[in-house]
């Protein structure tokens, strides 16, 4: 039977071979290679798929993360500018790690355990991210990271494995090597840097999660103290402490690990205050309800991991919101956030997590924040699946971060809490969109917001304007209310604005600018001074009747204001009040009741406000395009109202109203 089948076999081949040589010989070869046949043209994956050079497909070029631009940092391309940086971090704390890794035995003896997911936690990422591109468009943020940023992937940093502290250190002088240059795009708001200029932004890769601690350190140096959002399954702020038996001697440092390097972060000033740092998605056990008293005094609270069956995605992102505010934000995401089912290559997995499209929503629901930094550890290939799913998720929740960094807000300062600072305010928050992601910032000098209405007002002063000229349109006025506004209703009413478009957290009372200048990198630097309440005002004015009585007055102009303080004054028993005008003036009342027209007389019981009534016949009437676009009414209306002013006054000055 064997040689029946050798011999069908050798038949098949013989036939097969004598058929590709008739092949061969009936092909004919030039005697040359033509000159003007573009290979490289002719072979390029560009005739098959137009939209693309075959140098950017997914299966083949260089292995860096989602394509981005490799470049030696540390080396010859230390010059070059960028915007953010994906830096690999390759290494595992011997002391939290080596117990969770069993050492295979094709590696040799001498290596310490942890170097095998040392060795290719970020590179399993970058192969991860293999059908990624910085260029591609998320779909659900409408976002291409290219429109909005340079990004690059700078290799690895060079850490020994034998030796702890040694390797952070590394790892620090990297990060802040990084963090020190200028990056390559300037944004026209204000930098969020303490030094008012634009620094490129860090993805590092891991790696361990203590790495987190030399990350902050670095960020913390340009940007102060920032507001973690930890994405894990354990708290990792044990507080260290010396055990009965323990190996070490009395006096010596604990070393800092995967599970205590928050508490470390908090003890060196890199967290913000206030408790506006959270954890999201914890599930571990614990040692006693110790540890979560310590994790609220390191800073944190606490978002678990069942939430998201109670508030679902949405209502976990308002609280991460709620918790970091509008300080700048670090992100730490520990890959066993997700559920092992679908990561299971982490180094301490926990059951019950996040499934990858919920942490996906969750970063996409962060769209607006001021991301500083981020990182992305724990990843372990050699436990991952053959189908490299924990990677594939790794990779994925960093394209979404990248995202989040491309579009970290334009800080915007608008100077003054008055109406027209409160507007601006809103209307550049409905403006913000992921290519101009603006983040307004009202500073207001005095206690209150209102501006001249609040802090230049005075007793029995009323706005001219009727509530329908004065109201926004999109916070209209109950009808219920009088048409004319005392100021400190009108206060009320802008206080009222605020709340309803929830500008509160947008507002810094008692802050003065007293300067502001073009910033060494682009944007603008805007100096100003913090006032303690209660220290007094920065001006001193008119307010009450009080001031007037028994006093001789001279009162420069006759607006609204001072036409106001002369009637005031005639009230308050003031010895004399002379108003000064450059020229003559014609008064008339805010709102028409009984009045005279060429021996007409007019009565009415309610007051008709004289704007609204002017807004009406003039603003609202059918305007043909031709005559909108030539102005032609402009100048009608400034020609009769000129002539009617000279006629009634004898000059063409204005028309105040009472």
């Amino acid at each position: 039977m064997l040689l029946i089948y050798t011999a069908v076999f050798l038949a098949i081949t013989t036939s097969s071979s004598v058929v590709a040589e008739q092949a061969r010989l009936s092909v004919e070869y030039p005697e040359r290679v033509d000159p003007s046949v573009n290979f490289t043209k002719l072979f390029s994956q560009s005739v098959v798929f137009p939209h693309a050079q075959w140098t950017k497909e997914t299966w083949n070029g260089i292995t860096s993360y989602a394509h981005t631009t490799p470049l030696r940092c540390f080396g010859s391309d230390s010059a070059i500018e960028y915007d953010i940086a994906i830096l690999g971090a390759l290494w595992y704390n011997l002391v939290g790690k080596a117990h969770l890794t069993p050492l295979p035995q094709v590696l040799p003896s001498i290596l310490p355990p942890a170097i095998v997911l040392a060795r290719f936690g970020p590179n399993g990422i970058r192969q991860g991210s293999r059908r990624l591109s910085i260029d591609r468009i998320n779909v659900p943020t409408k976002l291409r990271i290219s429109d909005h940023a340079d990004v690059v992937d700078c290799g690895d940093v060079p850490m020994v494995y034998v030796d702890n502290k040694v390797a952070l250190r590394q790892l620090e002088l990297a990060n802040a090597a990084l963090l020190s240059q200028s990056s390559l795009r300037v944004a026209d708001g204000e930098s969020l840097a303490k030094d008012g200029k634009f620094h490129p932004r860090v993805l590092t890769l891991g790696g361990d999660h203590t790495i987190t601690l030399p990350l902050l350190r670095g960020v913390a140096g340009v940007y102060g103290p920032v507001s973690v959002i930890h994405f894990d399954s354990h708290l990792d702020t044990w507080k260290p402490s010396k055990m009965e038996n323990s190996p070490w001697l009395p006096g010596e440092e604990i070393p800092v690990t995967h599970g205590s390097y928050f508490w470390y972060a908090h003890n060196e000033g890199l967290l913000a205050s206030n408790n506006s740092n959270i954890h999201v998605g914890i599930r571990n056990s614990l040692h006693s309800w110790d540890d979560e008293e310590d994790d609220y005094k390191v800073g944190f609270v606490i978002s678990y991991a069942e939430d998201i069956e109670e508030v679902g995605w949405k209502g976990i992102v308002q609280r991460i919101r709620d918790a970091v505010g509008d300080n700048p934000v670090y992100i730490s995401l520990d890959i066993d956030v997700i559920d092992p089912g679908m990561a299971p290559a982490a180094g301490t997995p926990e059951i019950g997590g996040f499934t990858t499209r919920e942490i996906k929503k969750i970063l996409q629901g962060l769209s607006g924040l001021k991301v500083v930094g981020a990182d992305i550890v724990e990843v372990a290939p050699g436990y991952d699946t053959q189908d490299e799913i924990t990677q594939i998720a790794a990779a994925n929740i960093g394209w979404e971060i990248l995202g989040l960094m491309a579009k970290t807000p334009l800080v915007v300062v608008i100077i003054g809490g008055g109406p027209a600072g409160l507007v601006t305010c809103k209307s550049l928050l409905d403006a913000a969109t992921g290519k101009f992601p603006f983040d307004p910032v009202v500073l207001e000098q005095e206690s209150d917001i209102g501006g001249t209405f609040r802090y230049r007002s005075y007793e029995n002063a009323n706005l001219v304007s009727s509530k329908q000229l004065t109201s926004f349109s999109d916070f209209r006025l109950p009808l219920s209310h009088p048409d004319h506004l005392t100021l400190e209703e009108y206060v009320d009413y802008l206080r009222a604005y605020i709340r309803h478009f929830n500008l509160e957290s947008r507002i810094q009372l008692n802050s003065k600018v007293i300067k502001v200048e073009r910033g060494p990198n682009g944007g603008h630097i805007v100096h100003w001074l913090r006032k303690e309440p209660g220290s007094g005002n920065w001006q001193e004015e008119y307010k009450s009747r009080s001031q007037l009585a028994g006093r001789r007055l001279m009162i420069l102009g006759t607006g609204e204001t001072g036409m106001d303080l002369a009637y005031e004054a005639a009230k308050a028993g003031a010895r004399e009040v002379v108003l000064c005008s450059r020229s003559g003036f014609l008064s008339v009342p805010k709102a028409l009741n009984d009045f005279q027209i060429f021996g007409l007389k007019f009565e009415s019981k309610t007051p008709v406000p004289i704007d609204s009534l002017i807004t009406n016949l003039a603003e609202t009437a059918y305007v043909h395009p031709w005559v909108a676009a030539s102005h032609i009414r402009w100048f009608i209306s400034d020609f009769v109202v000129k002539r009617v002013l000279w006629v009634l006054t004898g000059t063409q000055a204005g028309c105040n109203q009472l």
